[in-house]
């Protein structure tokens, strides 16, 4: 008779945030402040942001955001356990509030994430038939898989996470992280 499996936390993951914002926002303080803000989940340093590229898959943000708005993902030093991705979406849907037009729209939408080794987890308020409730109001979608020496996108994986230059960023993310791993046994 076998053994049954003791449960036990996962590895630690590292957080990864997509953003979408107006081009007159500079993206350095929004990313200082925001790491201020996750830095008792685990983040100790933002390691990496993307170029800022064209958001131009979808005008789903612009009646709220405008047009002309910029994609960029980010990615953050320290090791962050991965039970804690529901509160990294509070803590970023909190950080938008902080970037509000005059009008009351956000200038700034924030997408929190778990990168690990064999895939790319992100948070989401909305539900949808592949995303899981994971508690708070979030929901986690998985995006990337890793295979075959690259993360691959899913049938789901929105079209700017699938882009070429966005699986290249995934990647030297994930050699990082692995790097992270190793130096904390």
């Amino acid at each position: 008779m076998a053994a049954m499996r003791q449960l036990s936390e996962p590895e630690p993951a590292m957080l990864v945030a997509g953003l979408i914002f107006r081009p007159a926002i500079e993206i350095g303080p929004v990313l200082n402040r925001l790491l201020e803000q996750l830095r008792p989940l685990g983040p100790r340093a933002l390691l990496e942001a993307s170029e800022g590229r064209p958001f131009d898959f979808t005008t789903y943000y612009e009646p709220e955001m405008g047009s002309g708005l910029i994609r960029a993902f980010a990615a953050f030093r320290g090791l962050m356990p991965q039970g804690l991705l529901a509160r990294a979406k509070e803590i970023c849907r909190q950080a938008e509030l902080q970037y509000l037009d005059d009008s009351g729209n956000r200038q700034v939408n924030l997408d929190p994430g778990l990168l690990c080794p064999e895939k790319l987890v992100l948070a989401s308020s909305k539900n949808f038939t592949h995303r899981i409730y994971i508690g708070r109001g979030v929901f986690a979608e998985l995006t990337l898989v890793f295979k075959k020496g690259s993360y691959r996108p899913l049938e789901w994986t929105y079209p700017d996470y699938r882009a070429e230059w966005a699986l290249e960023f995934w990647n030297r993310m994930r050699r990082y992280h692995l790097q992270e791993l190793r130096a904390a046994g």
